[in-house]
């Protein structure tokens, strides 16, 4: 969706409320020129270096705007909770123990590489390790994750799934307990179940 709808035909705001829209979802509250709260709403307005003017609600609500003697509505920005978001609050037991289980096999059988695990976000093979048992940890006991770390478990899942060259592959099955019919159904339920969480990394190295 644009973030503006009917801006006019002044381009240059039409550039600038685009601009917003875009960098307003992947979580940048201080695009252009800076922001600025509303008081007494859970709504914050961006500015453009050109004109444009977004109302940005964390409800992800139509905020109208003034442009002129004109009232408008501007767009609509859907923010995840900086707070993160809990596994249990969007995944059944079982798609949380696939996760959990799918990011232990990083340890053995997967091989994974430094490059490929820069590739997934982490800072080198050891890096994924570490970062693996924080995120297994934080899906089993209910503590708040984090959209970009949220990316990272759906790649190094999804790898470790599927590539018989970096994960565990063809052993899939013998190392977890899972069968590979079950898992291709539960990875994708995860993953249409987290679109808007992850949606800010879609063809992007998950990284703060």
């Amino acid at each position: 969706m644009k973030a503006a709808q009917q801006a006019g035909k002044n381009q240059k705001v039409q550039a600038d409320l685009d601009s917003l829209f875009q960098q307003s979802s992947r979580g940048n509250m201080n695009p252009g020129l800076g922001s600025k709260a509303l008081s007494g709403t859970d709504v914050t307005y961006v500015r453009g270096r050109n004109g444009g003017r977004l109302d940005v609600s964390r409800r992800g609500d139509y905020i109208p705007s003034k442009s002129g003697n004109d009232r408008r509505l501007l767009g609509r920005v859907e923010l995840m909770p900086e707070s993160g978001v809990v596994a249990s609050d969007l995944l059944t037991v079982d798609e949380v123990a696939w996760l959990r289980r799918a990011l232990l096999e990083w340890g053995g059988p997967a091989r994974c590489s430094d490059e490929l695990a820069i590739g997934m976000g982490f800072e080198g093979v050891q890096d994924l390790l570490d970062q693996c048992g924080r995120l297994r940890a934080a899906l089993g006991s209910g503590i708040p994750i984090a959209s970009v770390d949220w990316a990272r478990v759906l790649l190094a899942a999804a790898i470790v799934f599927v590539s018989d060259l970096a994960g565990s592959g063809c052993e899939w099955s013998t190392t977890t307990g899972f069968s590979e019919e079950s898992s291709i159904r539960i990875l994708r339920a995860i993953q249409l179940k987290l679109v808007r969480v992850v949606k800010p990394y879609f063809g992007k190295r998950p990284i703060v």
